[in-house]
Formats: structure tokens, sequence, C-alpha cells
């Protein structure tokens, strides 16, 4: 009591304390969003703004539980959210200013009517049949007029959808209103039928790049901004990149792991081989029965030279296969059927009470048939579920063992017989079935095997080792220098330097995509060059569940939008640039040429010629090649001389036009080639709008400060 009375007389002193603490949080905050590239106070649900429209981070998060809650590839959903969403922004841009609308008649037809939208094909698609399931598409329509109870989540995915069939419909309004805009004048068909059937044969020398020695260029970064400032809008970069040195730590399973887990194995073998029960031996140890018999020529390894020696009930291993130790036994071994012939009634069970009333149903009708009261295929199609295979009289085609499932398959290929009928239950329901035919073709034996693996994986110890070994490398590595440093000191440290990384990138080449890279990168963008991550990233081995590699991560470079920096030039143009300068050494050399072969003499070369080259195709036959460039100066050249120097993709070359064929016009059929065009235009005009208009309006994109 005394210490609230305290309280009580000094509160103004809580108050200014309180106040001194939030204003140090928000400071913090600021500071922080500077650093992690300018996340602000008043901006913190931003996603992204399109065209003057905001994306929140709410309306974001709500969207993608509604339309991909199903999908397990949490950044690539994202990423479809994100172009949907940008797309979406930028259509209700263009349709305020062209006054295009969707009514609710048409969006009624594009939900459920004749001309459905392809948002609904891909949603209702049924996987069985390949055709949209309109049955469930009528079920939902009538539950939404009749105001039958539905779910949240079901309401808000339809809501999502419909502003998805919106978009889709207007965009393709706004698609085909351009599209029908395009014309091809007469004059363009003419020139593209010129640059299509204007030949010519020229015989040529190629000088290639190596006859330059790579020792006599030496390269400086005036080369390579010189060579980038002649195609500058290649070497651009449109948003900013970073680049990491990493190096990896792999954890192995040591050879104590190894023995270790082989012992474990061969302590089972007893008790597998006393077992009555396989199925349920080999599941609870973490095995299984395999569901269908094999024939020999499909085991591979140690198991394939046992089995046809082995009794049934034997047990053999452990033995090595791949990356697993395994017991096996030999369950069964049997001449089966290589194909059978089937038919089938099937009554749809999900639950006990329907599986009774299913099996009823089935033993009446099974009851109608035996006693040739009705035939078998009139039931069929009177009574199956399946309606796939009911309008056929329940026929099930002629199928391999292994199709079908287990219980199913069982039947047709190992109990059953031809001509009797059978009631099988499987999870899709109760099956009335009669098999009508079993072919052999191969008789010899096929095995069926439970099967027992332990991966051979490094312990939780060997995993620990490893951590602990990594952490101490990096207690000693501030910045990438240390870190090239101990590179150099350390044979186990392989440094290495990613590709380019954008800011919302999820993968790194090399690497399984997902929140262990999504992480590596995140933190890269919020750091600056030189800095070395204090944390040690872990990837997981997705099958069996242990920690395979630690990571350990630096930033390398920050390269800005704009033009690509010489550092990152000299990474992947290094060749280009070099052969730039061996092709100016070359051409300074070759001055005036009077005489191909003397020219072909002096650099240990052949004079070459190609025949029938076209404009547009600029591709050289004899040295299998296109030679844009080239093609283009020899369609420039007086028929008969020799060209100067011209610096080609693979060398320098010299030529001469020996024959020029031009195109004879009233032998061409103009109206094809309009037609052509048309079509290529209309073909990818509505991508070229899109990108067009996304690089208007360009997006502001601020989705890496929230995953």
């Amino acid at each position: 009591m005394a210490l609230i009375g305290k309280i009580r007389k000094n509160f103004w002193l809580v108050l200014i304390l309180l106040a001194m603490a939030l204003a140090s949080f928000i400071l913090m905050d600021v500071m922080g969003s500077r650093k992690g590239g300018g996340r602000g106070m008043f901006n913190q649900t931003l996603v992204g703004k399109v065209a003057g429209q905001k994306i929140d981070y709410m309306d974001f998060e709500k969207t993608e539980r509604a339309l991909y809650s199903g999908s397990n590839d949490v950044y690539g959903r994202r990423t479809m959210l994100w172009n949907y969403l940008v797309e979406k922004a930028l259509v209700e841009k263009q349709v305020s200013a062209l006054g295009l609308g969707v009514s609710r008649d048409e969006l009624m037809e594009l939900q459920f009517g004749n001309n459905l939208s392809s948002v609904i094909q891909n949603n209702f698609r049924d996987p069985n049949t390949g055709q949209v399931n309109r049955q469930q598409l009528l079920q939902f329509k009538q539950a939404m007029e009749t105001g039958q109870e539905l779910s949240v989540d079901f309401r808000n995915f339809w809501a999502e959808q419909e502003k998805q069939i919106v978009k889709t419909a207007l965009q393709d309004k706004i698609n085909n209103m351009v599209m029908k805009a395009m014309i091809v004048p007469k004059w363009q068909t003419e020139v593209v039928n010129q640059l299509n059937n204007d030949k010519l044969t020229m015989e040529f020398v190629r000088v290639g790049f190596d006859k330059v020695p790579d020792t006599e260029i030496k390269l400086t970064d005036e080369d390579y901004k010189n060579f980038m400032a002649k195609t500058p809008g290649k070497y651009t970069i449109a948003e900013e990149t970073r680049t990491v040195d990493y190096a990896t730590f792999n954890v192995a399973p040591t050879t104590a792991d190894s023995v270790a887990i082989h012992t474990g194995l061969e302590a089972l073998k007893a008790e597998f081989n006393a077992t009555n029960n396989d199925s349920l031996f080999a599941a609870t140890n973490g095995g299984g029965l395999s569901p269908a018999y094999s024939k020999i020529t499909d085991i591979t390894g140690s198991l394939k030279d046992s089995l046809p020696s082995m009794a049934v009930g034997s047990v053999v291993g452990p033995f090595a296969e791949g990356a697993n130790y395994l017991l096996a036994k030999l369950v069964d071994k049997r001449v089966l059927p290589d194909s059978v012939k089937a038919r089938h009634i099937l009554k749809k069970a999900s639950d006990p009470v329907q599986l009774a009333s299913a099996n009823k149903s089935i033993d009446s009708l099974k009851n109608l048939i035996a006693s040739g009261a009705m035939k078998f295929d009139s039931v069929a199609i009177r009574n199956s579920d399946d309606t796939g295979s009911a309008i056929k009289g329940g026929d099930l085609g002629t199928f391999a063992q292994g199709t079908m499932v287990k219980p199913f398959n069982d039947v047709c290929f190992i109990t059953g017989t031809t001509g009797k009928l059978y009631t099988v239950t499987t999870q899709f329901g109760v099956h009335l079935i009669e098999i009508q035919s079993q072919k052999y073709i191969d008789k010899t034996p096929k095995y069926q095997l439970a099967i027992i693996p332990a991966a051979i994986v490094p312990t939780q110890e060997t995993q620990d080792v490893m951590y602990d070994k990594v952490t101490a490398i990096l207690s000693k590595i501030k910045t990438t220098e240390d870190f090239k440093k101990a590179a150099e000191a350390n044979p186990e440290i392989l440094l290495q330097t990613s590709k380019s990384l954008k800011a919302n990138d999820y993968s790194i080449p090399g690497f399984p995509e997902g929140e262990t890279s999504r992480s590596i990168i995140k933190w890269a963008f919020e750091n600056d060059k030189g800095d070395v991550s204090p944390v040690m990233y872990s990837y997981q081995d997705d099958v069996n569940f242990y920690t395979k590699s630690f990571v350990i991560a630096g930033v390398h470079s920050v390269n800005e939008a704009g033009m690509m920096s010489v550092e990152d030039a000299k990474a992947s143009l290094e060749l280009q640039v070099k052969n730039e300068k061996k092709a100016e050494i070359l051409m300074g050399k070759i001055k005036a040429v009077s005489d191909l072969a003397s020219l072909a003499g002096q650099y240990g070369t052949n004079v070459d010629t190609a025949a029938n080259v076209s404009f547009s195709a600029a591709f050289i036959e004899a040295i299998q090649t296109s030679e844009p460039v080239v093609v283009a100066k020899a369609f420039g050249l007086e028929q008969g001389k020799i060209s100067a120097p011209i610096k080609g993709n693979t060398g320098v070359f010299v030529l001469k036009v020996t024959e020029k064929m031009p195109a004879v016009a009233e032998n061409s059929n103009l109206e094809m080639i309009k037609s052509s065009i048309v079509n290529s235009n209309k073909s990818g005009a509505g991508y070229r709008l899109w990108e067009a208009l996304k690089k208007k309006f360009t997006p502001e994109d601020h989705r890496a400060k929230f995953f």
C-alpha cells in the first residue's frame, strides 16, 4: 500500500518516464527504418502504391488468406498476389478513363453461365476429368441465392474471386480494344517481304578473337564504362540489387553415425522375421508394405540378387541402398496377371452412416445381377456414383497392377477370378467389381515386400559439433574482409558470391527457396556493404528433418538502381569487353584488303562462302551462327566490292558480295505476310501493354519490410 501511495504522489514523474520511453521507441524505429530502406512511422502498413492506389498490409494479408490459403508456397503465392494487385490497380486506372465496366448480369454469366471466366475455369476444374465441375458450381450458386449458411472463409474467398473475375474481364476488354486498333500498312508488308526474301551470296574471311592472345589485353574500368555506354539500356538496373558472400558448411554423417544406424536396424531383424503382421510392424518402424507386387527387373541393388533364393517370410539386410540402410521381408511371391479388364459400380461413402447404406445398396445390386434379373451394365448406368464409368456401363477398361487403390487392386490381381462379383470398400466408398478378363503374358514370379528403411543421416551430436565449429569461425568474422582472410587461412571455408539479388527475392541459387534464403536476403538489404551477419543460418533436410548445412553470409556489394557498377560488369562482361578490345586490335591491323585469300593465309583461316543469306535471318550457315551486324553490312555493300573489317559476334569479318537476288514482289503472298504480322503483333500486345503501364506508373514496392 505504501508503494501505491508513493506512485500516486509522483504520478507526474511516471508520465514523464512513459513519454520518454515512447519517444525513445519511436526514435529507434525511425532510425532503424532509415537503415532498412526508409520505412517511416506514418506508413508502417503500406505494402505498396500503384497508380495512386495504396495496397495496405491488412488488405494484402486478407486477400492472401482468401485466395491462397491452400498453397504451401508462401513466397510464391505472395509474388503472384502482388502481381495481381499491381495489374488490378492499373486496370482500374484505365477503366476509369475509358468508361468500361462489368454489369451484374455479365458477372453472373462469367461465374455460372456458358462463358465462364478463366478464373472460374482454373478454380473449379476437376483434376480427374479436366473439365469444369458444373455441378459444384451450381451447388454454390443455389446456396448463395437461397441464403444457406456458408463458412466465413468461403464467403471471403468468393468475394475476392469476384474481384479477380471483374479485373480479368476488364483487362480482356482493354486488350481487345488495343488489338482491334492495330493496323499493318501496305508499306510495312512490302518492307517485311523484302527483308525476308532479298537474298545474297558472299565470300568472307573470319578472323577469330583467339588470334589475339589474352596476354595482350589489359582492361581498365574505363573500358567497361565505354562498353556499357554504347547500349546503356542493356546494363541499366531498374531496382537496387545486392550480392552476398557466403560459405556453406555441410553436415555429413560420420562413420560412427552410420554404424549406429546399421546396428539399430540389425536389432529389429529378429522381431521383423517373427512378426505375423508385416504391414503394421513395418509401418510402426518407419517403413511399409509395398502396395503392388514387383517384377525382379523393377528391383535394384543387393535386394535384386537376394530375392530369387529367399523363402517367403524371410528377412534380408540391413544393406545400403542409396542414402539408406534397408531391412526387407519377402511377404509373398506369386505369378500375377499383367493386366485386368474389369467394371464396377460405386456407391460413395464418407462416414459410418453412409458406409452402412452403401453396403446395403451394393448387396441389393449384387443380388439383382447374380440372379440374372438385371445386367451389370444396366445397373451401373442407373446406380453407380462414378459418373465417368457409369455412362459406359461401369467399364474401367484394361489396367495394369498398381493402377487402382490397394483393396481394389488386390481383388483384381491377387484374390479375384474372372467372371465373379466382389464387394470391396475403399476410401471412395463401396464397389461392386466384376473381373471380365485377366491376361498372363509374363509368367515369372512377382514379389510383395515389406521394407523398413533407416536414413543414413548425421546424429544430433554430429550436428552440434558442426554448429560449434561454425559458431567459433563466425565469432572471429565481423566484416567481409575478415571473411576473405579466414577463407584464405582455412581450406574448410569455401567463400562464394551470389548472383545479384532483389529485395523481394526468396531464393539463392544453390540453396532451397524459402524461409532461410529469404532471411539471408532480407538481412542483406537491411545492412551495408562489408557487413557480416552475426546470425548463422541453417538449412533443414525436408525429408529426414535434420540440419543439413550451416551458412555464414555477408554483404558483398550494394548495386543501386541505374547503370551497372564496374565491379558487377567485371564479373559478367569480361569476355565481351575483352573481345571488343581484340576487335579494335585486329581492325587496326587489317587495313584495306584487296584479296580475301591473302588475308585468310595471313591469319591461318579459310575463305568461306555463305549462300542464300537473308537480312531477317542473319544466320550464316557456313559458321553455324547468327551475325546480324555482318549480314546488315553485306546488304549495304555494292556487289563485287570488298568490305572494310567488320566486328561480329565471333570475330572480325572481311567480305565480298558475289551475287544479290532481290525479292520478286509479284511472287510474294503479301496478304499472308500481312496476316502473319498482325497475328504476331496481337499475340504479345496484352503483355507489352501492361508492361508499358507498369513502367509508366512505377509501383512503390515495400513488401520487403513485411515479408
